[in-house]
């Protein structure tokens, strides 16, 4: 994840996600472009040439919510989240960080102002960017493991 450094361009700047290089941009686009149920059921099925409909359990099974709701989350979680996301609501994020508070489980989120879902394609290291959207995130783990961050 650290070396992460995907190369070409963003082909579709309006969605702030793709670049043909980029694996990650590849997977989201055909789930998004393939629509919910058809999405939910490659990634829990895999590929079959029948029908395999998603269950309620399946989905409950990946749904962090879910598992909070039933007391089975109990990970410190910290959330980076750009505030224009067009594959993911920016509140449903907002709502399960404050859901984990409530429950006592170390949280934290990273809002970032009019970025769309994956803000980070090219961000570099140091740069203002970096220091908005990953660093925080950086800090919250380095202090979970008991870590002093440097210049805090």
């Amino acid at each position: 994840i650290t070396s992460y450094h995907p190369n070409g361009q963003n082909e579709a700047p309006q969605l702030g996600w793709l670049a043909r290089s980029d694996p990650r941009s590849d997977l989201v686009h055909s789930l998004f472009q393939s629509g919910g149920s058809a999405s939910l059921s490659l990634l829990l099925n895999g590929v079959s040439s029948t029908p395999n409909p998603v269950t309620q359990s399946q989905i409950e099974a990946i749904s962090p919510i879910a598992q909070l709701r039933k007391g089975s989350y109990n990970v410190p979680t910290f959330i980076v989240h750009g505030s224009e996301d067009e594959i993911l609501p920016c509140n449903a994020s907002v709502a399960f960080d404050k859901a984990m508070r409530e429950r006592g489980i170390e949280s934290g989120i990273c809002v970032i102002e009019g970025a769309k879902h994956l803000h980070d394609l090219g961000v570099e290291e140091g740069s203002e960017m970096w220091m908005r959207g990953v660093g925080p995130g950086y800090e919250f783990l380095l202090k979970g493991l008991g870590i002093r961050v440097p210049g805090k």
